[in-house]
């Protein structure tokens, strides 16, 4: 035979269902004051066992949601509320030690309903306190994980686009840079795919370790990276990546002068561009210098802006009469230096 649930049973019951979900379930006075809730007010500062006041549910919150909270309170009591819930962040937590800085409050949802006593009067509110990401929060996380390679954890190309064009709106000024593995569709032919995911994670945390305060670096596809550097000039950007290309060489090789006889040497080159003009143009320059040396046999940096090194009048006097011009080789690839 069935018994009719007690009204202990269903409080038994609802602290049931609110600690399995998680959730936190409220009853306060016509004013809002809590009159009694289920285990789970702690982290926010309440404790009603050794409270002798009650609290107010704006004491939940800290800041301007306090005023929300009370505006909620009486649309509730009404019936009619503009929202389904209010969302404010709970109090700061403050961690063991003093000088250990403070954790930022948890956010909650609070859904109220107006609680007629058994002769149809307003006696109060019943709501469900539930710990939430807030809307804000997610907008930026979906905004980061669009702005954020998936595989490096650097910036995307979106997000070097988006830092350029504004690099570039306060004017002339600084360096890019563009750098690529060597061969990089070779290593994934030869390795694969596991393979060139290992090369390029190497190889952007070989860059991210190398940034200078101040400067960024982005993963724009592939093997090819780049860099801003807003405060650099353009030969000092230049003696700078030129270090960073050379570095990695030794870093990979184990070498101390950058060279190795093992075929799975891992090198990369590099273009540099001022900042100056349109972004296209700045692209493009920057493009011109990677594939300068590129074809002069990679894992060197070259200035866009300029003839190759390797053309400069000190080496010009140095080729032999049958050596081959790289911009002959340019040419043959459809380049023009």
């Amino acid at each position: 035979m069935n018994r009719v649930i007690s009204v202990n049973d269903g409080t038994l019951l609802y602290g049931l269902l609110a600690e399995m979900a998680g959730d936190i379930i409220v009853r306060t006075d016509i004013k809002g004051y809590v009159q009694h809730a289920s285990p789970g007010l702690e982290p926010l500062g309440i404790n009603l066992s050794e409270m002798l006041i009650a609290p107010h549910l704006a004491d939940l919150a800290t800041g301007e949601e306090r005023s929300a909270i009370c505006a909620y309170i009486e649309d509730a009591l009404t019936g009619i509320t503009a929202t389904e819930n209010v969302q404010f962040a709970g109090p700061v937590i403050q961690q063991q030690g003093e000088d250990d800085p403070a954790c930022p409050g948890q956010w909650y949802s609070l859904t109220l309903r107006p609680s007629p006593n058994e002769v149809g009067q307003m006696s109060g509110l019943v709501g469900v306190l539930r710990e939430i990401e807030p809307s804000h929060v997610r907008e930026q996380q979906l905004m980061d994980a669009a702005m954020t390679d998936s595989l490096t954890g650097l910036p995307n190309r979106r997000a070097f686009m988006s830092a350029a064009s504004y690099l570039l709106e306060r004017g002339p000024g600084g360096a890019l840079a563009l750098l690529e593995i060597d061969d990089f569709r070779a290593v994934g032919l030869r390795f694969g795919q596991a393979a060139t995911d290992e090369v390029v994670m190497a190889f952007a945390q070989f860059l991210n370790v190398m940034l200078q305060p101040g400067h960024s670096v982005a993963r724009l596809e592939g093997g090819r990276f780049a860099m801003l550097l807003p405060d650099a000039h353009q030969h000092s950007a230049y003696a700078l990546i030129e270090e960073i290309i050379s570095t990695f060489a030794r870093v990979t090789t184990g070498a101390s002068d950058g060279s190795s006889g093992s075929a799975g040497v891992v090198k990369a080159s590099a273009g540099v561009a001022t900042i100056a003009g349109s972004l296209d143009s700045i692209l493009a320059k920057a493009e011109r210098g990677l594939v300068l040396a590129r074809v002069s046999g990679g894992g060197r940096a070259e200035l866009g802006d300029e003839s190759p090194s390797y053309l400069a009048p000190s080496s010009r006097g140095k080729r032999s009469r049958g050596s081959i011009d790289p911009n002959h080789r340019l040419a043959h690839k459809g380049y023009r230096a």
